[in-house]
């Protein structure tokens, strides 16, 4: 049995009973003027549950087209500029917790922030369909090489913008769990840049902007954060088990796998184990519950 959360703009909060459970992420992808967004990664992993377990659910929300107020997508997707909205915002990361965070934007609260145990991706926000996309997702999310590109998230990282205009406001990079947003200039005017991409780290802005990185507990390749760490010095141990505890097997991360907002599906594997089917046995249809067997009137 499988349910879907979609975006919603707030935190959805489950309570997981004892078993195994998949459990798939999708970041969303970034706002697209012409064919330049990045999609969203893809992140998936079983997880076994001892103990009734509360967990909070972030969606991401799709990038727009860029906006004059500088305001960013839900869960940490940076805001692009343009006086006519022709450079994307970026798409906000799909992630799993286990704090729940205490302030509006989730991406706020530093302490709900490092108790992720499953990130996957936002896209950059796109302006040229010609040129490289940002796409969100895998270990290190994709960037350009250009002077004015976006530069993705890594596992220890958030994406630095090597295009540095006199800018007063550092936020066009990416950081910890937030996609750049549109850099201002030493006058305090907006420059026409999209928005990059949230992740465990966020891409940086660009004319196409740069995807996240994505992170799971217990996957080859991802850097897990001490449970020490603050938002003004983050701690990195050099494996991949999140500091709970909480570490999934048979994981998966994929680069650029989502077009519009995030979603995250969680599958019971032992309920469906256990009600393998309606098995029909002698015309009577019988329903497995635990090994034993029920006959269906």
């Amino acid at each position: 049995m499988s349910i879907t959360y979609n975006y919603t703009g707030t935190v959805q909060i489950i309570n997981l009973s004892p078993g195994s459970y998949q459990i798939e992420c999708y970041g969303a992808s970034g706002g697209d003027y012409s064919g330049g967004a990045g999609k969203g990664g893809y992140t998936s992993g079983i997880i076994n549950i001892d103990a009734l377990t509360t967990f909070y659910l972030y969606i991401g929300q799709r990038g727009d087209l860029g906006n004059t107020t500088r305001t960013c997508m839900y869960n940490g997707g940076g805001a692009g500029y343009h006086s006519s909205g022709q450079r994307g915002s970026g798409g906000g990361a799909t992630d799993i917790r286990i704090n729940q965070a205490t302030t509006s934007d989730p991406t706020d609260d530093f302490n709900s922030l490092k108790s992720r145990i499953m990130v996957a991706a936002g896209g950059g926000g796109g302006y040229s369909g010609t040129a490289l996309k940002g796409d969100g997702g895998g270990l290190i999310g994709l960037g350009g090489n250009g002077t004015s590109d976006g530069r993705p998230g890594t596992q220890l990282a958030g994406g630095l913008w090597p295009y540095t205009p006199s800018s007063v406001v550092p936020a066009h990079n990416g950081e910890f769990g937030k996609g750049g947003l549109a850099a201002l200039s030493a006058t305090g005017s907006n420059l026409t840049t999209c928005g990059g991409g949230g992740g465990y780290y966020g891409g940086s802005v660009g004319n196409n902007a740069a995807g996240g990185s994505s992170f799971i507990s217990g996957h080859l390749g991802c850097d897990a954060i001490a449970s020490s760490s603050t938002s003004s010095s983050i701690i990195h141990t050099g494996q991949p088990n999140h500091y709970s505890g909480i570490v999934f097997f048979n994981t998966n991360t994929v680069i650029g796998q989502n077009v519009g907002d995030g979603k995250i599906i969680i599958t019971d594997i032992d309920f469906t184990i256990k009600l393998k089917a309606l098995e029909l046995n002698n015309n009577q249809y019988v329903m497995f519950i635990n090994g034993q067997s029920h006959l269906l009137i």
